[in-house]
């Protein structure tokens, strides 16, 4: 199979002679993971930019595992999850043992339609914030029992979680499509120092203040290592976002030349993704076609949604999706990453016109 001659994605991370630097602290301390310093100041850092106390920020190993653990360790005993979605929030929730139940999303901001979900105390959202959206649906704050996946929402500068709720808990990702990637890792803030702390023991085989699994846990350590690449990646965050944002103005151009509709034009900051509105599913299959022809790749980043999974179809019989099977069938991800050149953009654009 031939590489294509423009990838839908091209991960870049900070230069390593920066991350150099930090990774000589870790030898000289001689702490590689556990808690080291590393990985409190990068937590301390992320703080900062959250605009939140570092009690309530804990690094992990991934999203995905941070995601379960905020469903075990939830109040909640039913997540309503939205159909079109990545599949790491619902198996989040599957894996945990919690009840699933999928909902369908609003066409309007791709995020799940939260007015049929009962308001009790049993009932948890897995909130998807889609594509580095940063705006949450007034109608979610009546609940109380909330997970936002925001995976990819880091780069979103207005980011203020100061008044989070107590038991909200915001999940990001830093893995290497991500903006501020270090290549896997996740970043959780908790909406009260007493769930966040019970998370720390549960990343840690719930270890809490001995050597004893004192409730079900696991090993979803981040390591120092990684620390080191994520507190580079914020050192360079000016850099960073000036790439995605030049990455931008050269998608935007294409889009304004051709009156494309576009999910990704709509979102602030910096974002890593490029999601066209094709508005048919055969305008979409014909564009997938003179892409591919011309080495140029492309991708369903959430397939066709979760209720077309095979692993979740005993949670979605009888059911039916219309707004995401209308997303999913004519909307597409398009190249897009830091380095994206002019040669690149003129090599989209006669796919496009």
């Amino acid at each position: 199979m031939n590489t294509p001659s423009i990838p839908v994605m091209r991960p870049l991370l900070a230069p390593l002679d920066h991350v150099y630097g930090y990774l000589s602290q870790v030898y000289s301390n001689g702490v590689y993971t556990n808690n080291g310093p590393l990985i409190n100041k990068l937590e301390e850092r992320y703080a900062d930019y959250l605009h939140v106390d570092p009690q309530l920020v804990v690094a992990s190993s991934s999203a995905t595992l941070a995601l379960e653990g905020a469903v075990r360790l939830s109040k909640a005993n039913i997540f309503n999850v939205p159909s079109y979605t990545f599949s790491a929030p619902a198996l989040a929730v599957l894996n945990a043992g919690k009840k699933i139940v999928f909902n369908d999303i609003d066409p309007n901001n791709w995020q799940m339609d939260v007015s049929a979900i009962p308001n009790t105390y049993e009932q948890g959202l897995m909130y998807v914030l889609p594509f580095g959206s940063e705006i949450i649906d007034s109608k979610v704050y009546e609940f109380e029992n909330v997970i936002i996946d925001a995976a990819a929402s880091l780069g979103n500068r207005n980011l203020d979680l100061s008044r989070i709720k107590p038991n909200w808990v915001f999940v990001f990702s830093l893995h290497a499509t991500k903006v501020l990637g270090i290549g896997e890792g996740g970043i959780s803030v908790f909406g009260s120092p007493a769930a966040a702390q019970e998370y720390r023991a549960w990343i840690n085989f719930g270890f809490s203040g001995n050597r004893n699994s004192d409730f079900s846990g696991t090993n979803a350590k981040m390591s120092e290592i990684s620390a080191a690449f994520g507190l580079s990646s914020l050192d360079l965050i000016e850099t960073e976002f000036s790439d995605w944002q030049q990455a931008r103005d050269l998608t935007n151009s294409i889009e304004a030349d051709l009156r494309l509709k576009s999910f990704s034009r709509r979102q602030p900051g910096a974002n890593p993704y490029w999601i066209v509105d094709f508005e048919s599913p055969e305008r979409k299959i014909e564009v997938i076609q003179k892409l591919s022809f011309a080495g140029i790749q492309s991708r369903d980043w959430w397939s066709q949604g979760c209720h077309k999974m095979t692993i979740f179809n005993e949670f979605t019989q009888g059911l039916t999706f219309p707004n995401t099977d209308e997303i999913s069938d004519q909307t597409l991800g398009l190249p897009f990453f830091r380095g994206l050149s002019e040669a690149h953009r003129d090599s989209i654009y006669e796919c496009l016109k």
